[in-house]
């Protein structure tokens, strides 16, 4: 829940979900794409909850 909770700080300050999204799809080369895909659905999650 720690992205989540990262997720919901950058919508109170002004990011848009797609930007977020974008942000973390942009860390694939950096920790692959199984972690960049847990990721990925944690944001998702925590933007359906906000």
């Amino acid at each position: 829940m720690i992205v989540g909770n990262h997720v919901l700080g950058g919508l109170s300050n002004g990011l848009t979900p797609q930007e977020i999204l974008e942000a973390v799809l942009q860390t694939v080369p950096y920790v692959g794409l199984t972690a960049a895909g847990q990721a990925m659905a944690s944001v998702a999650r925590a933007i359906e909850e906000a």
